[in-house]
């Protein structure tokens, strides 16, 4: 009797050893992941874990004193600014700055500003909107508080004078008269400007630039020669305004400016200002700034300000030279969200608005803006420049611009919105830590080498990152307490690359050996990675999943699980468990129950490496063949 013969039945092997990143799609590619946390593309095309963050602990000095920042302690509203500059961690709190882990003597801040910019001035220091100036210098600093001074005296003359101070004593003004004897004086002014003109007997000959002289009966102390002040007068002497002050010393000031009368007296107030700044950035040797509010007068201002040349102090000159600041107003309304620079162009955020400026000097400086996706309001802290392109959280997403028009480059993260954006770039990655609408806070990744996106953990809650060659820093957030009746926060430094540790900047100055420093690796770091449904695509042929192989390596101490979730249900069902030590790299065979779509869930802590997935599918065994 002969039997029907069955034929075996055919198994399909389908690999997966080049892997994506993040995305939060309901359709994605089967190389992809719709959720992770931990894992990195840096040995991309394999799935690793990323690299231990560590912690900064400090450093003995040579008279074997402790310091440094692992813990750097704050009242009230904790860290407000934090930035490199020459290669030194600089860090505005509440009310105080500290550089190289010190106080800066002298510095204090206006409790009143919550957001504060700091702009690296060469080696120098600009904190905006407080206007504190910090030189540093070879031996300390010297700080100049350029925001706002007063001065005043209770009687005061004026008269006309040359930038020597000579004074001189007009016979004419404002035109040339019918009649004149020879060596008589006229004055003629032209814009802030007087011209003083002698006549000689048959022509009107020029004798030089006359300034006001203001003789002081009281002494004023703290302006200096060469700043733009504001000048007030009782009587209306001269207008109310803004002057260039040639010369200042305790007995009189000579002022840029046009005078109408010598010999009159009153009563002067003289103040030093800086503009009220939303956000600064230095370019070209000045310091370019926006505001969108009230000024300082009170008045409701929609501007962009330059500063003078090398002279973060000077915003009120006008002399009509190349070293001038420079002041314009906007058309386009909304608050300023961020600043950055692109090449040679300064760029200006609102939310709906690119602001671009060009040019070297006030007579060819030229401002375009644009509707575009800008900075969102209050992600100022996730601009950042990073391979010739500026990365950025507008409302739509993570944005890209290149100096055409603005990308959305997080697609892959879904649609969900985002909150208190903190990013910092390094190695051609983008680092951007951000508060999920769960209240979720994680790090999300960009490789602009690949374009995938990673996921990290972030449990003490990155406030800010700042790169110092080559290494990234986050500034964590550990504790937030009341002492007393006092808040304080404190903060921890980490570091992402262990590798560059010796490479590091010393942040503490170079006086110091940075090998000193104390770098504490975290634990073994536990990661997941879960694919979207897998096995769709088969499904016309009826093929079902009988088994995987994995392909992986193992570093000491690391283990890994296997979880899958079959067709329709509902709980993860767990398929492996390994933490055996093995050499190199070896592949797992896992039986699995049969289903026809799954989706797979990896596990595990400590050092791994993914490196292939195959997926063995066979057709259904109804299908028959009678011999």
């Amino acid at each position: 009797m002969f039997y029907p013969k069955l034929k075996s039945v055919p198994v399909k092997a389908y690999k997966t050893n080049s892997f994506g990143g993040l995305i939060k799609s309901a359709s994605l590619p089967e190389n992809c992941f719709y959720d992770m946390e931990n894992l990195t593309s840096d040995k991309f095309p394999l799935l690793s874990v990323r690299e231990k963050r560590g912690l900064w602990t400090g450093y003995s000095n040579s008279a074997g004193v402790n310091a440094g920042i692992n813990k750097l302690t704050f009242d009230y509203d904790g860290i407000t600014a934090l930035a490199k500059v020459g290669g030194k961690i600089c860090c505005c709190s509440y009310r105080n700055v500290t550089l190289d882990g010190n106080s800066v003597i002298g510095a204090a801040l206006s409790p009143e500003y919550k957001v504060r910019t700091i702009v690296p001035f060469g080696k120098n220091i600009f904190i905006a909107p407080d206007g504190k100036y910090i030189k540093v210098l070879d031996r300390g600093y010297e700080t100049i508080s350029c925001n706002y001074k007063t001065g005043t005296a209770g009687t005061v003359s004026l008269s006309f004078c040359f930038a020597d101070g000579t004074l001189v004593s007009p016979d004419f003004f404002g035109s040339f008269p019918e009649s004149a004897r020879a060596g008589q004086t006229l004055v003629m002014y032209s814009g802030n400007y007087m011209e003083l003109y002698e006549y000689s007997g048959k022509d009107w000959i020029q004798k030089g630039t006359l300034f006001i002289k203001m003789s002081l009966n009281e002494v004023i102390t703290g302006f200096s020669d060469g700043e733009t002040v504001f000048i007030k007068t009782s009587e209306k002497l001269i207008p109310d305004g803004a002057y260039y002050l040639h010369t200042f010393n305790n007995k009189y000031l000579i002022l840029s400016g046009c005078l109408s009368n010598a010999g009159d007296t009153g009563t002067l107030t003289i103040e030093r200002r800086i503009p009220i700044m939303d956000f600064a950035i230095e370019h070209n040797n000045r310091i370019f700034a926006c505001r969108y509010g009230k000024n300082n007068e009170g008045d409701f201002v929609n501007e962009i300000y330059v500063s003078a040349l090398g002279d973060p102090t000077k915003w009120y000159t006008f002399e009509g030279i190349s070293t001038d600041s420079y002041v314009v107003s906007l058309g386009c309304s909304g608050e300023f969200t961020g600043v950055a620079t692109l090449g040679n162009e300064v760029l200006f955020f609102k939310e709906e608005y690119i602001i671009r400026i060009t040019g070297n000097t006030p007579s060819d400086f030229s401002v375009f803006s644009f509707p575009a996706r800008g900075v969102e309001k209050g992600a100022h802290l996730s601009v950042v420049n990073l391979n010739e392109k500026v990365f950025y959280k507008s409302r739509s997403g993570i944005t890209v611009y290149d100096g055409a028009l603005p990308v959305n480059i997080s697609e892959a993260l879904g649609e969900e919105h985002f909150t208190d954006a903190v990013a910092g770039g390094v190695l051609g990655k983008y680092y951007i830590a951000m508060t999920d609408e769960k209240q979720k806070r994680n790090i999300y990744v960009y490789d602009t080498k690949t374009g995938l996106w990673h996921k990290e953990d972030d449990n003490y809650p990155t406030k800010y990152m700042v790169n110092l060659q080559g290494c990234l820093y986050f500034v964590k957030l550990v504790a937030s307490e009341v002492i007393g009746d006092l808040p304080v926060k404190r903060y921890s430094f980490y570091i992402h690359d262990k590798e560059k540790v010796k490479e590091a900047v010393n942040i503490f100055g170079d006086s110091y050996d940075y090998y000193a420093f104390q770098y504490l690796p975290e634990e073994d770091v536990s990661w997941f990675a879960e694919t979207g449904k897998l096995g769709e695509n088969i499904n016309p042929e009826k093929q079902y999943l009988r088994r995987l192989s994995l392909t992986l390596s193992l570093e000491k101490g690391a283990y890994f699980s296997l979880y899958i979730l079959p067709d329709n249900e509902h709980e993860w069902k767990k398929l492996c468990f390994i933490d055996t030590p093995r050499d190199g790299v070896f592949t797992v065979p896992v039986s699995t129950v049969p289903c026809h779509s799954f989706r797979l869930r990896i596990e595990g802590r400590g050092g791994f490496t993914l490196h292939s997935i195959t997926r063995h599918c066979e057709i259904s065994s109804e299908v028959r063949e009678l011999g």
